[in-house]
């Protein structure tokens, strides 16, 4: 699957297309691809232009291992996060997208242990679903964020910090481009509000330092 603007696509292998099932149509622009193996695929492209892919894990007969081959330009690289999540770099060592740390429920909504591998420009979720205590089906969500240049790049904190609160990229525009702007608490940083977003902005470099809610701390320009 493609993602992303004309001219800054990446393309994303999905787990299992060669084998997989024609798409079933789940719901305006949500697909479903059955991989034959007791595992299905449905990746939903949010508004916001971050794509969060659902592996349904039916029974304890599927694989453990998903592989999404990332189609990423030349000197970009992945680096492995300590939350688990992956950083995605570009050949000039600015970050391009997050891929959020990973989990997977099963159908109790306990937690199935699960973890990132990366080889290459393949990146693995290892879904560990097949121990005694997991009732199926299992659900684990790989969710690539692409970095949006509002004003220059992003930081990782800042791409976590939106996966985290749930903060769609679009609101983050808005509030860089028409919300309030203040000193940040730290010298040489500015801080724009709108709709009770605060984006923290280097004022030198322009890059996103730092996004949270209004009220929701954050220290107020200071990272």
């Amino acid at each position: 699957m493609s993602i992303g603007e004309p001219g800054s696509e990446v393309l994303i292998s999905l787990p299992f297309a060669d084998t997989a099932s024609a798409a079933e149509v789940l719901a305006p622009g949500v697909m479903a691809y059955e991989n034959a193996n007791d595992s299905t695929t449905v990746p939903v492209v949010k508004n916001d232009g971050s794509v969060q892919i659902n592996t349904v894990i039916d029974s304890v007969d599927a694989p453990t291992r998903y592989d999404y081959e990332i189609g990423i330009s030349d000197g970009s690289s992945f680096v492995s996060e300590s939350d688990g999540s992956i950083t995605v770099l570009d050949a000039a060592l600015e970050v391009t997208a997050v891929v959020a740390p990973p989990w997977a429920t099963d159908a109790n909504g306990q937690a199935v242990a699960t973890h990132y591998e990366v080889i290459g420009n393949t990146i693995t979720q290892i879904v560990q679903h097949n121990v005694a205590g997991v009732a199926y089906p299992v659900v684990a969500d790989p969710w690539w964020i692409p970095a949006l240049r509002l004003v220059g790049s992003w930081t990782n904190h800042a791409l976590q910090k939106i996966a985290q609160q749930n903060i769609a990229q679009n609101l983050v525009k808005i509030a860089v481009q028409e919300g309030k702007k203040t000193a940040g608490n730290t010298p040489g940083t500015s801080v724009f509000t709108a709709n009770s977003i605060r984006v923290v902005v280097n004022n030198k470099t322009g890059a996103i330092i730092t996004v949270y809610r209004a009220g929701g701390g954050g220290g107020g320009g200071g990272v």
